[in-house]
């Protein structure tokens, strides 16, 4: 079986710095010749140089670290710049033939509108609440959304999502795993975070028990 080799990108902003364990961790952990990391404070930067580097690299996965839509990704540090999205639902043409990891809000949708045009095989996710921006965007079409949460579970939330995908990533690279397979060990991690949470009768598990559930639901793997 052939080496999978990882191109991480990361249009970081303040909102998405918990992400940095994932990095630190599969640097540490995995094999780095395989690998790639692309990052930017400026989606237009990072947009310019993304082709290139799938051409240089040859990479047969790109892992997707950051903030996204049901219509684009990118990073949403200045949202008045015209720059706000990283790329659109068109723009996946340049991940064809490739597998794909999308850590961001509603990726599934995204995913599911245009896989199969892209030949893309690839996880998405779902709502996401790793920030109040995160939340506040959900109460507008749901009151009641997140009810009860706190920074202090918004925090264990983040916490364990960057376990959860540094442990899966770093499987993936070193155990040469299909993308089915590291679908399944992200499913397998999830669910043993809930059958932790479900033994506790506290308020903030429960919560936390609730996103968790919710975040397996919507999780999806598409492929051709």
């Amino acid at each position: 079986m052939m080496d999978n080799k990882l191109l991480i990108l990361y249009p970081r902003d303040a909102t998405t710095s918990f992400l940095n364990p994932i990095l630190y961790h599969l640097f540490n952990h995995a094999d780095e010749r395989f690998i790639y990391l692309l990052t930017s404070s400026s989606n237009r930067d990072l947009r310019t140089e993304l082709s290139k580097q799938i051409q240089e690299i040859d990479c047969n996965t790109v892992i997707y670290l950051g903030h996204g839509s049901s219509k684009s990704l990118g990073s949403i540090e200045q949202l008045e710049s015209s720059d706000v999205f990283f790329l659109n639902a068109n723009e996946l043409s340049i991940f064809s033939n490739k597998n794909f990891i999308c850590l961001s809000c509603n990726s599934n949708e995204l995913l599911r509108k245009n896989y199969k045009d892209f030949n893309i095989e690839a996880i998405g996710f779902g709502d996401l609440p790793t920030g109040w921006p995160d939340i506040t965007s959900v109460r507008q079409y749901n009151q009641d959304a997140y009810k009860g949460i706190t920074d202090e579970i918004i925090n264990e939330f983040n916490d364990s999502i960057v376990d959860i995908m540094k442990f899966s990533v770093t499987d993936y690279l070193n155990k040469k795993l299909s993308m089915n397979e590291v679908f399944n060990l992200l499913t397998l991690r999830i669910n043993k975070k809930i059958s932790t949470l479900y033994k506790s009768d506290s308020q903030k598990n429960m919560i936390l028990n609730d996103i968790f559930l919710t975040m397996k639901q919507e999780m999806k793997y598409f492929t051709s």
